[in-house]
């Protein structure tokens, strides 16, 4: 079997993962819309919040900054560490499946970073214990006020030890980031804010059955992808992601020799075509990238690659599933400047200007776009620093 060209694959990824995907023109579609795009990627890297609701907001073209954080105030959707100890946006039920298949894994790194801070076992029940009384019953608690009651149980947060027992506590699937706050979100007890439904008990108890799911999630979402993309994206040693591979065997298409896909990339009954743009402005951080551990068909060369920080230091723009470029937030005046890697076509920058639109429309702000040059005076590639929004 031939192996399938770069840019097929990068084409597939584009529609498999909803990029460029609108919204019907129902006030209803805008209010599922977040939730249909994140269980249709399974997870949503989230390590900066304002980056990761513009990941959402790019695959669902029509909705707002507000109608995502809405999600989030519903319960819709919820903000963890499911794997790799990395902050991902998720269901409420697709965060304790995923913890079931992880949390040992990332419990066992836990145990030394707690003893290299100096917290003690009573330490963990106290903090525990505390957070439980101050969340119980409904109540939630911004960052600093949980800090709070740690000091109060006499648990000190500082030098990592408070980030670090919110790690544990999640990878309990005790405590979870729910709704916003002007600042970033609060914390919540997953199980008062968002009880488990009876059918998620059953993949929890299941490991084997639960991976499987996972790993049919993930590539309808990411799809064509390898089962060592899988492997890295959740977290797991390839001898159980291949076991996973056999149980659906009879649900994944073969594209090539190594990657794999399921059919059905878009939710069906939808009503919305898929995305048809050239162009696209995606965040720092987002699954195109970081969902898969071989980027090398993403960038037309490999210095590229190295320009944009490996597709992590800032924003990406994406031309015809090719990382062309990175971009800034939005400056006070509603300017963001793109750095391409190499001179742009007019029908490109055309397309790029479009994409900049749709940021805005996204933001509720006029969003205007400055093309600047490919290279410095002394020859190389400038990339645009990473930045907290949109």
């Amino acid at each position: 079997m031939a192996s399938a060209p770069d840019a097929a694959i990068r084409h597939g990824r584009l529609i498999a993962s909803l990029v460029g995907q609108r919204t019907g023109p129902a006030a209803a579609a805008r209010a599922t819309a977040p939730l249909d795009v994140v269980r249709h990627l399974v997870a949503v890297q989230a390590q900066d919040l304002g980056q990761s609701l513009w990941a959402i907001g790019a695959r669902s073209l029509g909705t707002t900054r507000a109608d995502v954080l809405t999600a989030f105030d519903r319960g819709q959707v919820v903000r963890s560490w499911p794997m790799r100890g990395t902050l991902h946006t998720t269901t409420p039920d697709t965060l304790r499946v995923l913890l079931s298949l992880t949390a040992v894994r990332t419990m066992r790194t836990l145990v030394s970073r707690f003893r290299q801070v100096g917290l003690e076992a009573d330490d963990v029940d106290r903090a525990r214990d505390a957070l439980v009384t101050a969340l119980s019953g409904g109540a939630v608690l911004d960052r600093d006020a949980a800090m709070q009651r740690l000091r109060d149980a006499g648990v000190d947060p500082g030098d990592s030890r408070g980030y670090n027992l919110l790690l544990r506590f999640a990878q309990e699937a005790l405590i979870a980031w729910g709704p916003s706050r002007r600042v970033g979100q609060a914390l919540v007890l997953l199980d008062d804010w968002a009880p488990a439904s009876g059918s998620v008990r059953d993949l929890v108890d299941d490991g084997e059955a639960a991976l499987e799911h996972v790993l049919l999630g993930y590539l309808r979402g990411h799809g064509p992808a390898t089962l060592a993309d899988f492997a890295t994206w959740i977290g797991l040693p390839l001898t159980a992601v291949r076991r996973a591979r056999s149980r659906a065997a009879g649900a994944i298409v073969e594209v090539d020799e190594t990657h794999l896909a399921v059919e059905a990339a878009v939710p069906q009954g939808s009503g919305v075509p898929r995305s048809t743009a050239a162009a696209h402005l995606l965040p720092a951080f987002d699954e195109y990238v970081l969902g898969y551990a071989d980027r090398s068909a993403l960038f037309a060369d490999p210095a590229d690659r190295a320009a944009s920080g490996n597709g992590l230091a800032a924003p990406i723009a994406v031309l015809r599933g090719t990382i062309a470029g990175t971009w800034s937030r939005p400056g006070t005046d509603g300017t963001t400047t793109l750095t391409p890697f190499r001179r742009l076509s007019e029908t490109d920058e055309r397309a790029l200007h479009r994409a900049a639109d749709r940021v805005g429309r996204f933001l509720q702000r006029p969003t205007s776009l400055r093309i600047g040059s490919p290279a410095g005076a002394d020859g190389a590639i400038r990339p645009v620093p990473a930045a907290p929004g949109p």
